[in-house]
């Protein structure tokens, strides 16, 4: 691939050319590597996957680069399983010796530093991945605030609990905002605008027509939601805002993941990298960016930041904020 940018002069376009067999060979090697390490090997693993995506995307021809390693993810996933070892050993010790009291302090102190690890994930996570990824030698950043992150996210999930889960809309919203308006591309800044009542009834009428149509709405109901994403987002360049634009469409994404289906049923599951890139494929090359924001001028502004226990705690914790 192209690692120069190329003429300002054309539309900026994303495209995704990662191929189904290549991370099939990733996958297969990655759990074979981790069963005989015992999962030591995880780290290595996530890195070849993070590295697969980012650099096979590309951005008028030119492909984005994870600068990240094994050995940076390695040294979160031990701090991780120290601390863990440490915990159920102390569970193990209370439980063993009768002491009841201390097992049910130790649960709901587990429980509370789970809830508590979300922020930080989300925090570190960002904060590392941006940091180590680049196009055309210039670094994304997150600048956002943990502690504030921490208390927003812990305002949102007690309102969320209060309100029966229907605040869970403005809470995404909230999170996510937060997150974005905190994210540079070099000297590019990006803002959302989107609200939570907004994505509130997208998601109630998505979940309705899901269940009314027997899961034949879910499609349009993901279509919905990821372009009131993508067209509530704007870059920011020289003072200017420019919005981003996706042309997904409820029909295509449908097809596309009626066939995936099949094809993962089928196969018995071995189908699912290629459903995977054919989805990839699809949805960034329907995701427009703004023609007037001129990539070639992006000036370096951001700090590196190799800390990666974030970065292993989104993993594990299965998130996706944006």
């Amino acid at each position: 691939m192209n690692n120069q940018p190329s003429a300002s002069s054309s539309p900026n376009r994303l495209h995704f050319s990662g191929q189904g067999l290549d991370l099939f060979v990733i996958l297969l090697v990655n759990g074979f590597l981790n069963l005989i390490t015992l999962s030591l090997y995880y780290p290595w693993a996530r890195v070849k996957l993070i590295k697969f995506y980012w650099e096979n995307t590309e951005l008028n021809d030119t492909t984005f680069v994870f600068h990240g390693t094994g050995a940076e993810v390695f040294k979160g996933y031990i701090k991780l399983m120290l601390l863990s070892l440490v915990f159920v050993g102390c569970y193990i010790y209370a439980t063993v010796t009768g002491q009841h009291a201390m097992s049910v302090m130790l649960i709901a102190v587990f429980y509370l530093v789970l809830l508590l690890l979300v922020p930080v994930a989300v925090h570190g996570g960002f904060k590392y991945r941006l940091s180590r990824t680049s196009w055309s030698k210039v670094h994304f950043g997150y600048r956002g605030n943990r502690t504030q992150l921490i208390i927003e996210f812990l305002l949102g999930y007690l309102f969320t609990v209060l309100t029966l889960g229907i605040y869970a809309s403005w809470f995404t919203h909230k999170i996510r905002a937060y997150v974005i308006s905190n994210i540079r591309f070099g000297s590019l800044g990006f803002q959302y605008t989107g609200t939570g009542f907004d994505l509130f009834l997208i998601q109630l009428k998505g979940i309705f027509l899901t269940v009314l149509t027997l899961g034949i709405y879910y499609a349009w109901y993901r279509k919905e939601w990821i372009n009131y994403l993508i067209e509530h987002t704007y870059i920011e360049q020289n003072n200017e805002r420019y919005r981003m634009h996706s042309s997904i469409s409820g029909g295509s994404l449908f097809g596309i993941s009626l066939l995936n289906l099949v094809l993962v049923i089928i196969t018995f599951g071995l189908a699912f990298p290629w459903a995977v890139t054919r989805t990839l494929e699809y949805v960034i090359a329907h995701i427009e960016l703004p023609d007037a924001i001129n990539f070639d001028t992006i000036q370096q502004t951001e700090n590196e930041y190799k800390d990666a226990t974030g970065e292993y705690l989104m993993d594990a914790l299965d998130l996706g904020i944006i």
